[in-house]
């Protein structure tokens, strides 16, 4: 007879069919890999010595040192792998060794010491960037990020190989975004633009899928949130009770919500076609959020062409487009 499953016992202790494997040890962590082994206590001394985990992450994938799901290494796992009490090794209830320990005491305990110390220096704001998310870079498709610096103009970059990115693009912030402004009023002012829309009118008038039954559900969806929040605070159901319904609801209001969104943006970008003019009158008063409404509505994303001194020397030259309508 096979015995039961004691689902109470950690993943991590469990023997194979129980998660991943962890970088290092065998599924069972009762050997160790050595080639990866080999690699953690190199990355170590190499850390502690004062080099940048950026170019170990970048050595390991050039070198083809993969993650145990097979995947290139990122910043962000080979921080968390550094830091896991496994690497230490562990001990059964008796003491005895079962998992073999891949770094020592005292280099654990620096490497921690040397991350929370760095954890405790001084931060700067967060900074949001109207198009993070919108440019993508040319060479390798990675979506830019905005960066600042104290002293200099922000811009939009592609992140380095440890992030996923290839380091390959960067542009100017300020002028990028008054560039790529331009480009959105003169779309909505354009023959093409208008020829989109009759075409997205034409599809939806064809195919039907009017959701006028998705705007009660929603209605009545949020209205059943609201009774179910007070009968909670109210005693009279549990919250087990409350946290499953009101998952039932939210997913339901959710679900006729995205139902709802192709319809809702064919007609705010109806409402764009011919207001470039006054769309230039009122981007200075707009908020972020709007000024990022008008421009997903308009384009899915852009690619940011590499610089080329004197040939693409103002911004819109490097600015491809992907228009929605």
């Amino acid at each position: 007879m096979v015995p039961p499953v004691n689902r109470s016992r950690r993943r991590d202790r469990a023997g194979p069919g129980y998660g991943q494997r962890a970088f290092g040890h065998t599924r069972d962590r009762a050997r160790l890999i050595d080639e990866e082994a080999a690699a953690i206590r190199e990355a170590a001394d190499r850390l502690l010595e004062g080099e940048t985990a950026t170019r170990i992450v970048e050595q390991w994938n050039r070198q083809g040192l993969r993650t145990t799901a097979g995947s290139p290494w990122r910043l962000n796992a080979f921080a968390a792998l550094l830091t896991q009490p496994r690497l230490l090794g562990t001990d059964d209830e008796h003491g005895r060794p079962v998992s073999p320990a891949i770094l020592d005491r005292a280099t654990f305990d620096r490497l921690n010491a040397r991350r929370q110390e760095r954890n405790r220096g001084p931060r700067r704001a967060p900074t949001r960037y109207l198009l993070t998310g919108v440019l993508l870079c040319w060479r390798c498709g990675s979506r830019l990020c905005g960066m600042s610096k104290a002293g200099a103009e922000g811009v939009y970059t592609c992140q380095p190989p440890g992030h996923g990115g290839c380091s390959g693009t960067s542009i100017k912030a300020g002028v990028t975004v008054d560039a790529l402004a331009d480009l959105v009023r003169a779309r909505v002012d354009s023959p093409e633009f208008a020829a989109g829309l009759k075409e997205r009118v034409a599809w939806f008038e064809a195919h039907g899928d009017e959701p006028a039954d998705s705007v009660a559900v929603v209605a009545d969806g949020r209205h059943r949130l609201k009774e179910l929040d007070e009968m909670w605070a109210a005693g009279e159901i549990d919250r087990a009770r409350w946290s499953k319904m009101q998952a039932h609801l939210a997913r339901t209001v959710r679900h006729h919500e995205e139902r709802m969104a192709p319809r809702r943006d064919l007609q705010a970008q109806g409402d764009l076609r011919g207001m470039g003019e006054a769309l230039q009158a009122w981007w200075p008063e707009m908020s972020p959020a709007s000024r990022r409404r008008v421009i997903d509505l308009v384009l899915y994303h852009v690619v940011v062409l590499p610089a080329r001194p004197r040939r693409l020397a103002y911004p819109a030259e490097r600015l491809r487009p992907r228009w929605r309508v």
